[in-house]
């Protein structure tokens, strides 16, 4: 089998698994909570239970939609009025533009961009 395919394979079920690990963990009635780098840049972004906003991560009056369980690595930049859904992961140094929707489940790959429209 083609080693690329099994690499992008095992990240597409990458957030199902954590999704599945964070309900385990809610089940007994756990409280989750979320870090949020002292570095990094924020301008009235929500937060919820089980995120992770690492440092020179700048969002820009983000929403962060259900906000459960939302890992943002090092270096993005996150444009003003973008919404991100649950069980999401963004990599190091994603742009992600003003006004996107990331979807339930998304993996955002290493340096990738993404604009509106």
């Amino acid at each position: 089998m083609n080693q690329d395919v099994c690499r992008v394979g095992w990240f597409a079920e990458f957030n199902k698994l954590r999704a599945r690990k964070y309900e385990e963990w809610q089940s007994p009635g756990y409280q989750l909570i979320s870090y949020v780098s002292f570095a990094c840049v924020e301008y009235r972004t929500s937060h919820d239970r089980g995120q992770l906003l690492c440092p020179r991560v700048c969002s820009h009056t983000a929403l962060l939609k259900s906000r459960n369980d939302v890992f943002i690595w090092s270096g993005n930049h996150i444009g003003h009025h973008a919404e991100i859904d649950d069980h999401c992961y963004i990599a190091g140094n994603a742009m992600i533009s003003g006004n996107v929707t990331i979807e339930p489940y998304c993996f955002i790959g290493v340096s990738a961009t993404i604009g509106h429209e």
